[in-house]
């Protein structure tokens, strides 16, 4: 991956050394009824400029998205943290108040100690 990047780039700057050099000839646009000249040089340093920036942009999207992932993750853990915290003080105020023991309904059924033989 880092030797192909490499050697994007070298594509790269030699395409834009190539395109400053030889862009000498004038260029006209026609944008909404208006002509703007430029030269060969200005329109690709022009391009470049706004490649730039469309990089820039995307990763700052990209960037922006992966911190409101992770703001997402830590506010669902909170969430349960707060679930638990409420859950336990709930159970601790019911033992507190009924005992520690829960409520078992009698049966009729000898107990363990009566079914042993002595």
């Amino acid at each position: 991956m880092l030797i192909i990047g490499l050697l994007l780039l070298t594509a790269v700057a030699l395409v834009a050394s190539a395109a400053i050099a030889g862009g000498g000839g004038a260029i006209d646009f026609d944008v909404v009824n208006n002509t703007i000249e430029s030269t060969g040089t200005g329109t690709f340093l022009i391009g470049a400029a706004a490649g730039a920036a469309l990089v820039i942009g995307l990763w700052m999207v990209w960037r922006g998205t992966r911190h409101m992932h992770a703001r997402r993750r830590e506010f669902s853990r909170l969430r349960r943290a707060d679930r638990t915290q409420r859950r336990d003080a709930v159970r601790d105020r019911y033992l507190t108040k009924f005992g520690t023991k829960k409520h078992e309904p009698e049966t009729n059924r000898p107990k363990d100690e009566e079914l042993v033989s002595h």
